[in-house]
């Protein structure tokens, strides 16, 4: 958010990134920084996928997950949150535990709508370098 003007932008999207931000919640802060009051925003990520882009491959989403970041506290509110591409999983190796079949066992998709009602005081000081020594993208 230091290198953007604050509460300028009247919407954000972001389609398959959220599983490769290693601090999500701190992404939501500093998205509260730059949105003009009313934003709104849109994440399409995954709920089940295989592990991709790794070593940067960190999270998975539900569509019950998404009022942990975006919520009154952060300054957002859920418009609307939903699963999709229901999925069949099927382990290498199964046995009673990994036996999800007949039923679909997860989906491929989480998505949330969601809109900027405030602002937040909340912070996380914490800086990428300090918990992760790999560099984005890796050479």
């Amino acid at each position: 958010s230091s290198a953007l003007p604050g509460a300028q932008f009247d919407a954000v999207m972001a389609f398959s990134v959220l599983e490769h931000l290693l601090m999500p919640w701190k992404v939501v802060i500093e998205l509260n920084k730059v949105l003009a009051p009313g934003a709104i925003g849109i994440f399409t990520t995954h709920q089940c996928w295989p592990i991709h882009d790794a070593p940067w491959d960190f999270w998975r989403f539900s569509d019950r997950c998404w009022a942990a970041l975006l919520n009154p506290a952060t300054g957002f509110e859920i418009v609307a949150a939903k699963m999709g591409e229901p999925a069949y999983v099927v382990a290498a190796d199964c046995h009673p535990v990994t036996n999800f079949a007949p039923e679909p066992a997860g989906f491929l998709a989480s998505n949330v709508l969601f809109r900027k009602i405030g602002s937040t005081s909340l912070e996380w000081p914490v800086e990428l370098s300090a918990i992760i020594k790999d560099f984005y993208p890796s050479s």
